[in-house]
């Protein structure tokens, strides 16, 4: 239900937003794609309604595919 993929200095931004739509279209029902370099994770959901860039300022949720799961971003980088 969780697909996660962390980004390397050679992976084409785009690129993996297009990986996580097809993680989508195969039935995952969240996407995360880790941005070390920019300490930042981008969640997709399907139809996009939850799509959100969490920030060292954020606490990293599961909302319904993790419920109760929380870290603060800072403690991830």
């Amino acid at each position: 239900n969780l697909m996660v993929e962390v980004a390397s200095p050679t992976n084409d931004a785009d690129a993996l937003i297009g990986k996580a739509r097809e993680y989508l279209r195969a039935g995952a029902e969240l996407v995360w794609l880790v941005y070390p370099r920019a300490r930042e994770v981008h969640a997709f959901t399907p139809g996009g309604a939850a799509n959100r860039v969490f920030t060292a300022a954020d606490a990293l949720d599961g909302g319904g595919v993790l419920p109760g799961f929380s870290v603060p971003m800072a403690g991830l980088f």
